[in-house]
């Protein structure tokens, strides 16, 4: 299973930089990330074609704490504190186009 070594949030550029222990240099939008948030919030709104994070509400991330080794609770500027991201889920994200 593929680990971070490690993570930052780049409030100025919306970008969350992680660098697996595989070399591996993952950018993921931090927009993206509170969309794909996998909550079980999050994803009844996505099944019901709602936007879970408001438009005009700019995303950011005020905290990442680890949960055990096997992931971290990403918590963002809008106050959504209830997404555990494992490790391997974060992994599968690809940067919108």
């Amino acid at each position: 299973m593929p680990y971070p070594q490690t993570l930052h949030s780049d409030t100025a550029t919306g970008i969350l930089e992680i660098v697996w222990d595989d070399t591996h240099r993952q950018r993921l939008d931090i927009a993206l990330l509170r969309r794909q948030c996998p909550c079980a919030d999050c994803k009844s709104l996505r099944r019901q074609e709602i936007n879970v994070a408001a438009p005009w509400r700019p995303s950011g991330i005020a905290e990442i704490r680890p949960v055990g080794a096997y992931a971290a609770q990403i918590i963002f500027s809008d106050g959504h504190d209830r997404g555990i991201f494992p490790w391997i889920y974060l992994r599968s994200l690809k940067q919108d186009p």
